[in-house]
């Protein structure tokens, strides 16, 4: 991107000279959730609406700073930046906002094309299979409650008696759960062919591998998917129809996370923005990191953040001379906030230079709680994933704040001291902490613990809440009527969590 010329803002000024504290710079953290990537399109366009109006007198400040994202949000992700690097090259003069407005456009168009037409959406036939479903499910319904209410008042212990206590207790009619919606059955629908038979412009269809050698259990059936066509849909979305993306001050910084297949002890975060030496690396891993260098961020790079363990073939590149095999940054980091709290650090701290504070928009596909307990198997596994891939980063948020806390009050200790004793607080400063860092070696000195510090100065939450409808394949159900329903309560469900942090902002 040496090409584009940097627009210097109030937002990307060199801390070190400026007088001017700058104003924070925003980070986007999207999530991975399949189909569900099209309610962070709603979100985004409410957060657009509910900033750029906040930035009227500041209209070359951009949206957003930093944007990253995990599996389907790394890609929301790579075509909001590469929608602003194509506009802001295609007209330098604009604003700021209006490169925004363009990039939020492309997003919109690709979620129009990803999504699937369905019958069962057609205006003449919905009302007649919801008609004939609901009729069904209510008969269903009324023999499931009239068996319930026979062996509530007639059972004679028998349910008590091997074998009925167990197994045979599940086949009784009064067990069986309840039918779902004619609107849950669509989307079921729609994510069992979706999953089975491929997502045209998304994901090849699964191909079975039907039995397993290594404990000859023919019945542990593997499905491999052999071509990921996402990638071919972004390619008229991507930079310049193909280009890497490094950015630097002034545009938005991509962040794509992925997680190294054999060595899962931190994230790799792939980085639009070069280091200080002016080249683009990641670096990984425990005891034994691992760098994995790159002109910037390519179609293998986002191919390794969202790919399942499905896929016939690994996402695979050289790190370090040896071929490292990825998977979907979900698994490890799906709200790959602490992956952007230490680049942003990293970056900003070379040189003392001050590092500008952070508000941090974070967009959750999986709602946290729910209000019924879950009893059916569909249900369950919904759960399950659920509370596998929701925000659990609120603690780290709670963290930031209290260490930023901690550091302004030894800052101001710091200057109180420096005036009277300052040969003995440089003693202090110079002294090395007891404790290690996660690779074992020790802290530098104690001063380093407060260089580069910053405070997260807001937090907005945009959380999808489960409706009544909800399935175990939701991240499948490609649908156009699912897709529409999911922007729409993205947008307002934004627009409630932007209200909210101003107003607890307004509070404090």
């Amino acid at each position: 991107m040496k090409n584009v010329q940097d627009r210097s803002t109030s937002t990307a000024q060199d801390n070190s000279t400026s007088k001017v504290k700058p104003l924070p710079h925003r980070a986007l953290i999207l999530q991975g959730g399949g189909a569900l990537g099209a309610y962070e399109l709603g979100a985004i366009k409410a957060l657009f609406e509910k900033l750029t109006k906040e930035d009227e007198k500041n209209k070359d400040r951009p949206l957003f700073d930093i944007v990253a994202g995990s599996s389907i949000g790394a890609v929301n992700a790579t075509v909001l930046v590469s929608g602003v690097l194509n506009a802001q090259r295609a007209n330098p003069s604009q604003p700021a906002s209006e490169w925004w407005k363009s990039a939020i456009r492309d997003l919109e168009q690709f979620w129009q094309e990803i999504s699937q037409f369905d019958y069962f959406d057609n205006p003449l036939l919905n009302p007649l299979w919801k008609g004939w479903w609901d009729s069904a499910g209510h008969m269903a319904e009324m023999n499931r409650i009239y068996w319930k209410i026979f062996f509530e008042n007639y059972q004679v212990g028998f349910s008590e008696v091997p074998p009925f206590d167990a197994w045979l207790y599940y086949l009784r009619p009064d067990r069986y759960g309840q039918v779902a919606s004619a609107e849950s059955a669509r989307r079921y629908r729609s994510f069992f062919l979706g999953s089975t038979f491929g997502i045209p412009k998304v994901l090849g269809p699964a191909m079975s591998q039907s039995s397993d050698l290594k404990f000859l259990n023919l019945g542990s059936p593997l499905f491999w998917r052999f071509k990921n066509t996402l990638t071919e849909t972004l390619d008229k979305y991507w930079l310049e129809g193909g280009l890497p993306i490094q950015t630097r001050q002034g545009q938005p910084r991509l962040v794509l996370v992925s997680v190294d297949v054999q060595d899962c002890e931190t994230a790799v975060a792939f980085d639009s923005y070069p280091k200080s030496d002016g080249t683009c690396y990641s670096e990984y891993g425990g005891e034994k990191k691992r760098t994995v260098r790159y002109e910037g961020i390519e179609k293998p790079h986002l191919l390794a953040s969202m790919a399942t363990h499905q896929l016939y073939e690994f996402p695979h590149m050289s790190v370090e001379g040896e071929q490292r095999y990825f998977w979907d940054g979900a698994y490890l980091s799906n709200t790959p906030l602490r992956e952007v709290l230490h680049l942003h650090r990293d970056y900003w701290n070379v040189d003392e230079k001050s590092v500008p504070d952070l508000e941090v928009y974070i967009i959750d596909l999986y709602p946290a709680t729910e209000k019924d307990v879950p009893q059916d198997p569909n249900s369950i596994q919904d759960r399950e994933i659920d509370i596998k891939f929701h925000d659990k980063t609120k603690y780290d948020l709670t963290v930031a704040s209290i260490v930023s806390d901690y550091v302004e009050l030894v800052k101001e200790l710091e200057a109180l001291a420096r005036k009277s004793s300052p040969e003995e607080l440089d003693k202090i400063l110079d002294k090395h902490p007891s404790s290690r860092q996660r690779d074992g070696s020790k802290r530098k000195q104690y001063r380093d613990l407060i260089k580069g510090r910053f405070a997260i100065k807001r937090s907005v939450y945009v959380e999808r809440a489960d409706d009544d409808d909800t399935i175990f394949g939701k991240a499948f159900d490609f649908s156009q009527a699912t897709i529409r329903a999911l922007i729409d309560s993205g947008y307002t469900d934004a627009e409630k969590a932007y209200e909210k942090s101003i107003s607890e902002s307004q509070q404090n």
